[in-house]
């Protein structure tokens, strides 16, 4: 049986920080339901996102894969 990778908050924010050029932050915030400012800060201060956040937004990197 094949197990499946956790979860980890760290791939999460690496992906979002690799491919934050790619990305439309208001769309995503949107979409995510939570402030831009959040993403933002994120990006330029390094602050970590909650563990809701994170969740969804595996959700969302799992979506645009498929």
């Amino acid at each position: 049986m094949k197990h499946k990778k956790p979860i980890t908050r760290d791939r999460v924010e690496s992906w979002l920080i690799k491919n934050r050029h790619l990305i439309k932050v208001p769309a995503l915030a949107e979409e995510l339901n939570i402030e831009k400012e959040a993403i933002y800060q994120c990006f330029n201060v390094g602050k970590r996102l909650d563990d809701t956040q994170i969740q969804l937004l595996h959700k969302v990197i799992k979506r645009m894969s498929q």
